[in-house]
């Protein structure tokens, strides 16, 4: 599980691992912590309840193998997570960075002379790392406008998520709730 992904990574820097949860506050938390540590993503595990079948868990499974191995065929970039220094000689990979290297600064766009009303933010895969990164840089934009994430995960996973926003940008930041009017420094 977690303690083994770092190793797994260090030994095979650009591997790509989907973890496999099911649905509960704990397991949501080893999930973030998983896709922070170089998990690409994840999928929920089959339940007792038959929220997912084992044969829908399956293709669901088998679709998202797929689809990262697709995107390595392609020589779309995964995202970087740190490598471990090497303890043998091993093969270079292009996707994989230096641990001592720094991530280049986020350039943002001048601010229009109309302010927005919103901040929008789509993510994907690698979305929760992508958003605690950018979130966390975003700074005084976020006094300015609500934000707005949308990540195509399950709720349990959402809720934690925006726990971990908050705790990086030190903003409010939880799931949004149907028809709550929107503010500017929280992030939904």
């Amino acid at each position: 599980g977690i303690t083994a992904l770092p190793l797994l990574l260090a030994k095979k820097p650009g591997l790509a691992v989907i973890m496999a949860s099911t649905l509960t506050r704990r397991n949501a938390e080893v999930t973030l912590k998983a896709l922070s540590l170089g998990a690409l993503d994840c999928v929920q595990k089959p339940d007792a309840q038959g929220a997912m079948s084992g044969e829908t868990y399956r293709h669901y499974l088998i679709s998202k193998i797929r689809e990262l191995g697709k995107r390595t065929r392609q020589g779309v970039r995964t995202p970087d997570r740190p490598t471990a220094p090497p303890l043998v000689r091993r093969r270079v990979n292009p996707f994989a960075i230096a641990a001592d290297t720094q991530p280049p600064p986020i350039a943002l766009r001048p601010m229009p002379a109309i302010i927005p009303r919103v901040l929008a933010i789509g993510a994907s895969t690698g979305g929760p790392q992508a958003l605690t990164e950018l979130c966390g840089r975003l700074g005084p934009v976020i006094d300015h406008a609500p934000v707005l994430v949308t990540q195509h995960m399950p709720p349990t996973f959402t809720t934690i998520l925006a726990e971990h926003l908050g705790r990086a940008t030190g903003r409010p930041a939880r799931e949004a709730i149907d028809g709550e009017t929107i503010r500017a420094g929280h992030i939904y």
